[in-house]
């Protein structure tokens, strides 16, 4: 029974360090995108772009963090913070859940047409 939780344990820690690489990634590529916009804003906004760049960076930060961290680390960072801010924290989570929510309402009919196409030329 031991050695079928650690290997439970070792499992869950391997997908939990994939999912944060991926989420690494997805961050990075928002800081491009948000640094994209900046660019756009400057010409006729500069203090606006230099805003959104400082947002950017900071997304930036959050992607390195996340790379350079272990699993162990950062729930142990989340855990502190949760203790530390419990209000904050469960905000912050609510905030998540209802931003997870949407994503998955908006993208569950794309997942269904593609579903039933696939169905349909039977493959």
């Amino acid at each position: 029974m031991a050695e079928a939780t650690e290997s439970a344990k070792a499992e869950a820690r391997r997908i939990a360090s994939q999912q944060k690489e991926a989420g690494a990634d997805r961050l990075g590529e928002m800081a491009g995108a948000v640094h994209g916009a900046a660019r756009t804003l400057e010409a006729g906004m500069p203090q606006v772009a230099s805003y959104v760049h400082g947002a950017a960076a900071q997304l930036e930060d959050a992607a390195k963090t996340l790379r350079h961290r272990s699993v162990d680390e950062l729930i142990d960072g989340i855990g502190s913070f949760a203790r530390a801010q419990p209000a904050v924290f469960f905000a912050g989570a609510m905030l998540a859940g209802l931003a997870l929510t949407r994503f998955l309402k908006s993208s569950g009919p794309i997942a269904d047409d593609r579903l039933r196409q696939t169905d349909v030329r039977g493959q």
